[in-house]
């Protein structure tokens, strides 16, 4: 099934000539990673044609990587396009709706790895198993080709070692790993591309971080830790929302902790995220809300004040630890 749906995508972007690449909305490392080795890929088939774009900025670790400066932020995108790929948003709301499908897109493509995933494209390339986006990206350039440009490995990898959180994760699976081999046989630096990540923290976030775990709460008996983001404190400290990357990771690291969640508070609501340590499924959470992701991390965004919605996440948290 999976050759079938790759050869199906491979023959409809050899047979166009424009094209839209977005992601999902807050882009992380994984879906600045599909974007930018899938503009590496059209290049190299000679397909010049092409826009990304996204709702939301590149996060400045990610304006490394190849092509980033080519992805551009509007509520919006103008004009017409032979084919629209969807690369990592698990349905059409996810990728912030900056586009109409059905009128500025001849034919829509969705590629994804979220538990979460609909197919909502004309060529649905679903792979729930894959530890990131960025391998299917792998797959189809491998599937034309048989091989990578190191700048293409560079983004590919980048999406796993982020996707995974640097091989720690659940979803740490042989296939990743050996993807990523392939990909330091073809160039890549491990320890570059995470110094790039990792190790170029601003005294702002270095700030931010020290402000927001000193607020760590233990609720449900010490299975949950929570953690809040609010604009006061990204203001005291200089920082934004961005800053809060890999935050949650140090909650969930606490002895006992089963979930750890955090709220980043926003205009009209609340950001939250979610991380399990074992095997419990934060993905139902997500869902159940309006969001979605994987079973050990997931996230959605919620209405209202701070303490309605920290009510209504940790009702639910509570129900997922139950079962």
């Amino acid at each position: 099934m999976r050759q079938k749906v790759i050869k199906e995508i491979l023959a409809a972007i050899q047979s166009s000539q424009s094209f839209f690449l977005t992601s999902h909305i807050n882009p992380d490392g994984d879906s600045i990673a599909c974007e930018t080795a899938m503009a590496l890929f059209l290049e190299r088939l000679g397909k010049k044609k092409y826009v990304i774009a996204n709702r939301d900025g590149v996060p400045e670790i990610y304006k490394f990587l190849p092509k980033a400066g080519r992805i551009i932020k509007t509520s919006r995108v103008k004009g017409y396009f032979d084919v629209a790929l969807i690369l990592d948003a698990s349905d059409q709301e996810r990728s912030g709706n900056i586009i109409d499908l059905k009128k500025q897109a001849g034919k829509v493509i969705v590629i994804d790895h979220h538990l979460s995933a609909v197919p909502f494209g004309d060529l649905n390339y679903l792979d729930r198993e894959s530890a990131s986006c960025a391998e299917q990206v792998y797959n189809l350039i491998m599937a034309k080709f048989g091989e990578v440009t190191k700048a293409e490995a560079i983004s590919i990898y980048a999406g796993i070692v982020t996707e995974t959180n640097k091989f720690q994760e659940a979803n740490t699976n042989p296939a990743a790993l050996r993807t990523a081999a392939l990909l330091v046989e073809a160039g890549v630096i491990p320890t570059a591309i995470c110094k790039q990540i990792y190790e170029q923290n601003c005294l702002e976030q270095i700030k931010l971080l020290g402000e927001v775990l000193s607020g760590v709460e233990l609720k449900l008996g010490g299975k949950v830790a929570a953690l809040t983001v609010t604009r006061k404190i990204l203001r005291e400290t200089g920082a934004t929302l961005e800053h809060c990357e890999g935050t949650i990771n140090f909650a969930r690291s606490i002895k006992g902790v089963r979930v750890a969640v955090l709220f980043r508070e926003q205009d009209d609501g609340f950001k939250i995220s979610l991380r399990s340590k074992d095997d419990t499924n934060v993905n139902q959470v997500a869902v159940k809300f309006g969001g979605g992701g994987h079973q050990r991390a997931a996230g959605f965004f919620l209405r209202g004040s701070g303490a309605a919605v920290r009510k209504k996440v940790l009702a639910e948290i509570k129900t997922i630890l139950n079962k």
